[in-house]
């Protein structure tokens, strides 16, 4: 996968600190993608439910 045990520790317990290319590459690893979406600015924001997966 190209990160450490070690490495996906400091990531779980620290999100926020981890780059931009390990993050993309760990979300490949586990099958998911991320998409970035342009929306019209003058449309309301689609409303969201989080579940409980949403939250790692």
């Amino acid at each position: 996968m190209g990160l450490s045990q070690k490495r996906i520790a400091r990531i779980e317990a620290a999100p926020g600190r981890a780059g931009f290319d390990q993050v993309t590459k760990l979300i490949s690893v586990l099958g998911g993608r991320i998409v970035i979406e342009v929306i019209d600015p003058n449309q309301s924001p689609k409303k969201t439910t989080k579940t409980a997966k949403d939250n790692w």
